[in-house]
C-alpha cells in the first residue's frame, strides 16, 4: 500500500513538474514574440516617416534652392539687360558722332554691331513687360547729355571711362546671373559675355594709349 502511494504521489509530481514548465516556456515566448512584432511594426513607421522625410527634403532643395526659372529674378535681369543694352548702343553712336579718333570710331561700330545682336536676343527671351521697355536710366541718360556737351580729346577721355565702368557693369550683371539661369538664358550669357569681355580689353587699351 505504502509503495503504492508512493508511486501516485511520484507520478503527480513528476505530472505537474512536466506540465508547468514547457507552459511558463511558451506563454513566455508567445508574449516575446509579439512583443517582437510589435517593435517591428514601429520600426517600420519610423522608418517610413523618415524616408519621407528625407524625400520631401531633397523635393524641396531641389525646387527651391538654385532659384531657376523665378520669373520676377528672370523679368528682373532682362529689363537691366535690355536697358544697358540700349544705352551702350546709344553712347556707341554718339562717339562716331562726335570722335575723330580711329580706334575710338572702331569699336564704337563693333559696339554697335554687337550690342544691338544681344538687344536682339533679350527682346525674343524676355517677358512683354521687359521687352517692351526700352527707356534708358536716368543716370544713363545723365552721362549722355553730360557727353553730348564734350568734344575734342576731352569727349574721347570721358566716353572711354564711362564705357569701361558700364562694360565692369554688365559682366558683374551677366556672371551674377548665371548661377541661376535657365537653360535658354544660361546659352545667351555663355555666348555674350566673352563678347562683352572682349569689348573691355579693347576699351582698355585705346585707354592706355591716349
Amino acid at each position: 500500500m505504502k509503495i503504492l502511494y508512493l508511486c501516485i504521489v511520484a507520478g503527480g509530481v513528476f505530472a505537474a513538474c512536466g506540465n508547468h514548465n514547457p507552459s511558463g516556456d511558451v506563454t513566455r515566448t508567445q508574449k516575446e514574440k509579439q512583443k517582437l512584432i510589435g517593435d517591428t511594426s514601429d520600426l517600420s513607421k519610423e522608418g517610413g516617416t523618415s524616408t519621407g522625410s528625407a524625400t520631401s527634403g531633397i523635393q524641396s532643395r531641389n525646387g527651391n534652392d538654385t532659384g531657376k526659372g523665378n520669373s520676377s529674378h528672370s523679368s528682373d535681369f532682362y529689363r537691366t539687360a535690355i536697358e544697358g543694352n540700349v544705352a551702350e548702343i546709344k553712347m556707341a553712336k554718339l562717339a562716331l558722332s562726335k570722335s575723330s579718333n580711329a580706334d575710338i570710331r572702331k569699336v564704337a561700330s563693333r559696339l554697335i554691331k554687337d550690342h544691338s545682336n544681344f538687344l536682339k536676343q533679350l527682346k525674343l527671351m524676355a517677358d512683354s513687360a521687359a521687352k517692351s521697355d526700352t527707356a534708358i536710366s536716368t543716370d544713363a541718360a545723365t552721362t549722355i547729355k553730360d557727353l553730348s556737351s564734350s568734344s575734342g580729346n576731352v569727349f574721347d577721355n570721358k566716353w572711354l571711362e564711362v564705357m569701361i565702368a558700364n562694360h565692369d557693369k554688365t559682366i558683374g550683371l551677366f556672371e551674377s546671373a548665371l548661377p541661376t539661369a535657365d537653360d535658354k538664358m544660361k546659352n545667351f550669357l555663355d555666348a555674350a559675355l566673352p563678347l562683352v569681355k572682349d569689348h573691355k580689353k579693347m576699351l582698355l587699351s585705346i585707354k592706355q594709349k591716349s
